[in-house]
């Protein structure tokens, strides 16, 4: 990617990141904003980051990590900004959160969440403005409720960072379909965005805030298996559908019916020491 600091510090280096597979971006988007939103020319690493996680050991500085997360996080908030913008005659910023970056300190045990928002770039200038503001920090070390809270939200927020990114590589790639004739890449059906946290009601404690939320996320997680396993029985009922229509009696249960024509010869064999087995005796 390229600098964002005029190449007067190193490039970012996350710990971990999530993206999506370079394969799945149009030859015309990575063409175009390549260097936006592949970090990397290794084989196989994600592209277009929308996640990053920065971690530090016993020995670490916390206001290290909390700048190095700053760096990887703006960068994946203007890999976002880039693919929103992916042929649009008037870039739009609506000063929301773009990324999510994560720190974890194994010295104090806090997991901590950050946003980068993107605004408007300034008068006289051609960059947009990033926003890196603290959002919450979990305690993960204090006790097990803690460290489920906070396992919860990072996961949560994961998977929802990961929808957001699928949908807007769904509209660059509606927009190139829209806007060029030639494309090899078809476009990608828009994903669905995960369900919204539940809004806290007046009155509402802390711990009853997150009994609601894992209730809800709880509900979702079974429907959504519900739905996997009705699928998966109607495919096997299908299946085995299928293969009853083709069962035929045995010739062995009836000596004059003839072996069915369309039922293949098969030969087993073993080795020369355990002599050769026929499928007919």
């Amino acid at each position: 990617m390229s600098s964002m600091t005029g190449n007067l510090s190193v490039a970012p280096q996350p710990d971990l990141y999530y993206g999506t597979r370079v394969g799945d971006i149009a030859k015309p988007i990575r063409d175009d904003i390549g260097r936006f939103i592949i970090p990397a020319t290794v084989p196989n690493a994600p592209a277009a980051p929308h996640f990053v996680l920065e971690t530090k050991g016993p020995a670490g500085n916390v206001e290290v990590v909390r700048r190095q997360a700053a760096h990887s996080t703006a960068a994946t908030a203007r890999a976002a900004v880039a693919l929103e913008n992916f042929r649009v005659d008037n870039p739009e910023y609506d000063n929301t959160a773009k990324a999510h970056a994560w720190t974890f300190s194994s010295e104090s045990g806090d997991l901590t969440q950050y946003a980068m928002r993107v605004s408007r770039p300034e008068p006289g200038s051609s960059e947009p403005s990033y926003h890196f503001a603290h959002v919450k920090t979990h305690h993960i070390i204090e006790s097990v409720d803690q460290f489920r809270r906070g396992v919860l939200a990072f996961r949560y927020y994961r998977d929802a960072s990961h929808a957001k990114n699928q949908a807007r590589l769904a509209q660059a790639h509606e927009r190139l379909r829209c806007r060029s004739e030639q494309t090899s890449h078809p476009a990608h059906p828009a994903s669905t965005l995960p369900p919204c946290l539940p809004e806290s009601e007046p009155g509402m404690t802390t711990d009853e805030y997150f009994a609601l939320m894992d209730r809800q996320l709880q509900q979702d997680c079974d429907a959504s298996f519900s739905d996997t396993l009705d699928s998966s029985l109607a495919a096997v009922t299908t299946s085995m559908t299928s293969v009853s229509t083709h069962v035929t009696a045995s010739p062995h249960d009836d000596a004059s019916s003839p072996r069915p024509a369309s039922r293949p010869q098969r030969t087993r064999r073993r080795p020369e020491r355990y002599k050769m087995l026929d499928s007919d005796p």
